[in-house]
């Protein structure tokens, strides 16, 4: 266990693959061509589980933090590996035609 002090900051960010599969289905009315309104609606998941980056910045000197940190990130990250594999997307859209 470690203090707010000996922590530090602590940063975490989560990032998808730039590309992944994608399953969906949708559906969609064209908008007139005399001048009107189309919806769009798309229900799909993508596939494919993202990379979390996690770091800490120690003010203790010798300090273990950044092997158990790394250690953490790893657990967490074979979490998401282990669930995460797609995830829910949603999309609506608006034509307007005039």
């Amino acid at each position: 266990d470690y203090t707010a002090a000996e922590v530090g900051t602590v940063r975490g960010d989560v990032r998808w693959p730039g590309t992944l599969p994608y399953v969906g289905i949708g559906w969609g009315t064209p908008a007139s061509r005399g001048g009107g309104i189309g919806f769009v609606f798309d229900l799909g998941v993508g596939i494919g589980a993202p990379t979390l980056g996690l770091s800490a910045s120690s003010a203790v000197p010798g300090s273990t933090l950044a092997a158990d940190v790394e250690a953490e990130r790893r657990d967490i990250q074979d979490d998401i590996d282990r669930y995460l594999k797609v995830y829910p997307v949603l999309s609506l859209g608006l034509a307007l035609r005039f």
